[in-house]
């Protein structure tokens, strides 16, 4: 997808009400506005298999259709059936749903592994609306990643803790009575990364310990 020749500016877009961040042309004049305007967004999803769900929230004047990788998957103020670039919206917007959220939920199914392009076309309800508002979220829900396995491995005079360095913040706790939910501290080894690892080495003249990882 490329967006060669098109405007772009930050949300909200849209004109005539004051609050818009970024401005966008109505049309030839006053009485004879465009129908329709359109939008659209690249992003990029690495690991689709995580991706459990997605959520959108619109804000629309007058009326919206969204396109995820051209398919439809939300439509808000809209007649049904067919919709072309001359399609009213179903009813013109005013008072508080000219600044409402309007939300819905899409399957991951719609969403491609790499680019993903999401579109959105917003139609006024008649020639001569006085505004255009437009702001989209798509937000993502996704599996958490597998937690770390702590492995032991005597070297030595030494017991080698090791959990692989691709999981992020987490730190070595020790006991010497790991029953009590109290009496876990933050360990003082030294932990060095190798090969893919962090590690920590213990040495095994020390009292009996029990050791654990822990994320903040």
């Amino acid at each position: 997808m490329t967006d060669n020749g098109w405007a772009s500016g930050p949300a909200e877009l849209g004109y005539g009400d004051g609050d818009e961040a970024t401005l966008i042309s109505f049309g030839p004049t006053d009485t004879n506005k465009f129908v329709t305007t359109y939008f659209r967004r690249s992003f990029v999803v690495s690991n689709l298999s995580d991706v459990t769900n997605l959520s959108l929230r619109l804000l629309r004047d007058d009326g919206a259709l969204v396109y995820l990788n051209d398919a439809e998957v939300f439509r808000s103020n809209m007649p049904g059936g067919p919709v072309t670039y001359l399609t009213y919206a179903a009813s013109v917007v005013g008072g508080a749903d000219e600044t409402t959220f309007f939300a819905g939920n899409i399957s991951p199914s719609f969403l491609i592994s790499g680019t993903n392009g999401i579109a959105v076309e917003i139609h006024q309800a008649n020639a001569t609306s006085t505004d255009v508002s437009f702001d989209l979220e798509l937000s993502a829900e996704a599996r958490p990643p597998p937690l770390p396995r702590l492995a032991a491995m005597r070297s030595g005079q030494n017991v080698i803790l090791s959990w692989p360095s691709s999981t992020f913040g987490f730190r070595i706790q020790s006991s010497t009575n790991p029953a009590s939910i109290n009496n876990w501290s933050d360990s003082s080894y030294p932990v060095t990364t190798a090969n893919g690892f962090y590690t920590a080495a213990v040495s095994t003249s020390n009292a009996q310990q029990f050791f654990r990882l822990r994320k903040p």
